[in-house]
C-alpha cells in the first residue's frame, strides 16, 4: 500500500489540484515505478506545496542556491536507480521521502508550456518522484535521457489510465 500525505502552505490558492488528486497521482506513479523496478510496493511519502519564498529558503538551506526552484526531492532511503532487486527494510516502514513543489513556479511553467496547472503538477511530481527513487538527470547525458524517457512513459501511462475510465 502506498500512503501519500499532501500539505499546502498557508496562502496557497485553491487553484492547486486537490490533495486527493495529488495523492492519487503520486500513488499511481510510485506503484508504477515499484512494479517496473521490481521493488516493494508499500511506501510512504509526502507532497508539500509551497510558495516561491518558502521554496527559495529551502533551496538556499539545502542546496546553497539562493533562488526558488520548481521541485525539490528529499529521499529518505537510498538505492541505485533502476535497481532490479527487491528492496527490504526489515521491521521499518518504507519511507520514500518528501517532495516539495512551488505553486508559483508551476503556474509560470504551465503558462509557458501551454498546458493546464494540473498537468504541470503531474509533470513536476513525476520528476520529483524519480529523484526519490534515485534517478538523477545531472550526472550524465545518459542518465538525463533515461530520466526523461521514464517521465514521458509514466505520464503516458497516466493519460491512458484516465482515457479508459
Amino acid at each position: 500500500m502506498i500512503t501519500v500525505s499532501v500539505e499546502r502552505d498557508d496562502g496557497i490558492p485553491d487553484r492547486v489540484p486537490s490533495a486527493k488528486a495529488l495523492s492519487t497521482f503520486a500513488e499511481f506513479v510510485v506503484e508504477a515505478l515499484s512494479s517496473k523496478l521490481k521493488l516493494a510496493s508499500d511506501w510512504q511519502m509526502s507532497v508539500i506545496v509551497l510558495d516561491d519564498e518558502a521554496m527559495r529558503a529551502v533551496n538556499r538551506e539545502h542546496r546553497g542556491k539562493d533562488r526558488p526552484t520548481d521541485v525539490l526531492s528529499f529521499p529518505l532511503c537510498e538505492f541505485d536507480a533502476g535497481d532490479d532487486s527487491e528492496v527490504q527494510f526489515p521491521g521499518q516502514p518504507r519511507l520514500l521521502g518528501d517532495l516539495l513543489i512551488s505553486y508559483e513556479a508551476a503556474v509560470r511553467q504551465a503558462e509557458a508550456i501551454g498546458h493546464d496547472l494540473e498537468a504541470e503538477f503531474e509533470r513536476l511530481m513525476v520528476h520529483g518522484i524519480l529523484h526519490l527513487f534515485g534517478y538523477d538527470h545531472e550526472t550524465s547525458e545518459q542518465d538525463r535521457l533515461q530520466m526523461e524517457a521514464l517521465e514521458d512513459e509514466l505520464l503516458v501511462l497516466w493519460d491512458n489510465r484516465l482515457s479508459h475510465r
